[in-house]
């Protein structure tokens, strides 16, 4: 759990969370800016008439309603909540929207723009792979928001109907915690429905390409995957990939077109490379790091500068062209 304190620092609303009674004090002005059921609530309190006496039995309003406006009209209310959940709800809710735009997010119905890797993305995810944070979303947000604590807090933004401008501040946290709960960030993007979190999705895609899909249990898809599209949409990538990387095992050749061709062990040299090739096949999956695998092979070359140069010229070009293979699913026809 961590340890994160909310603090307001100009408060004239008090909060209370049951039951455990903790308080929370809050600026009423920035909990209708950013939430619809606040500012619905507030705006319903102002509205009424402070001298109407408030009937348990009217016909307009239920007991609890009562009490719950006659509360509010006096700067407090509670509500059912888990105090370390609803104060990072707060912390979010508090945070200048205007730092929002220098985050960069594009609109939940534009297309994202692929995250270009700086190596191959192949498991297991490496820090080089998480997304960078500006740390200016909130002046009080934690600068990480532990995975066990988003999907509750998700909870939350649609609870409360948050509004989209402080919704888009949650997307770096989810994207960042994809290298280390891949499979938990990708599941829960597909599970929300409040705004559009394909591009987070996508994202932590590129760190399932291993294991394979055909060793999942039913029981492990029933728990991870929401719903077919979600499935479906790893399955295309998985296909796309290992695709992709077959055809550039078979088409790539150590002397292309003779060129660097070494006379003196032309053809040794081309069954070795071919010899290896086939060993490499059938083990292809999604997340094979090829270039990795076939350079296995530069030792049977050792003591001919020509062969040599051959292979690491092969080599380079295998990494050039894996490089470009679609590591996420935003990027495979038809999984969008």
């Amino acid at each position: 759990m961590t340890n994160f304190h909310f603090t307001c620092d100009q408060p004239d609303f008090v909060i209370r969370t049951v039951p455990d009674g903790t308080v929370f004090r809050v600026n009423k002005a920035k909990l209708a800016a950013g939430s619809v059921v606040f500012r619905d609530m507030f705006a319903i309190c102002d509205d009424t008439d402070p001298n109407l006496e408030l009937k348990p039995n009217a016909s307009n309003v239920t007991e609890h309603a009562g009490s719950m406006m006659a509360s509010i009209s006096q700067g407090e209310m509670e509500v059912p909540e888990r105090p370390e959940i609803f104060g990072l709800f707060l912390a979010l809710i508090h945070g200048p929207t205007s730092l929002l735009e220098e985050i960069g997010y594009p609109d939940s119905d534009e297309e994202e723009s692929p995250l270009e890797p700086s190596t191959i993305a192949v498991p297991p995810p490496s820090p080089k792979h998480a997304v960078t944070t500006t740390n200016k979303e909130s002046l009080h947000l934690p600068e990480l928001i532990p995975y066990p604590l988003l999907s509750p807090l998700c909870d939350l933004l649609d609870k409360y109907d948050v509004t989209r401008s402080y919704v888009t501040t949650i997307v770096d946290h989810l994207k960042r915690n994809a290298p280390q709960h891949p499979l938990q960030i990708y599941s829960l993007s597909h599970q929300l429905t409040f705004t559009n979190l394909l591009p987070v999705a996508s994202y932590a895609s590129q760190f399932l390409l291993s294991p394979p899909l055909e060793t999942y249990t039913l029981d492990e898809i029933d728990q991870n995957f929401p719903s077919l599209r979600a499935y479906h949409r790893l399955t295309l990538l998985h296909a796309h990939r290992k695709e992709k990387l077959r055809e550039i095992l078979i088409t790539e050749q150590i002397f292309p077109h003779d060129y660097g061709l070494c006379p003196k062990h032309n053809e040794g040299a081309r069954a070795i490379w071919a010899a290896h090739k086939t060993s490499i096949e059938a083990r292809v999956t999604a997340g094979i790091d090829l270039p990795a695998e076939m350079a296995i092979v530069k030792g049977s070359y050792t003591g001919c500068p020509t062969c040599e140069l051959a292979c690491e010229r092969a080599l380079a070009m295998i990494q050039y062209k894996v490089n470009k293979i679609a590591y996420t699913f935003d990027r495979v026809p038809g999984a969008m």
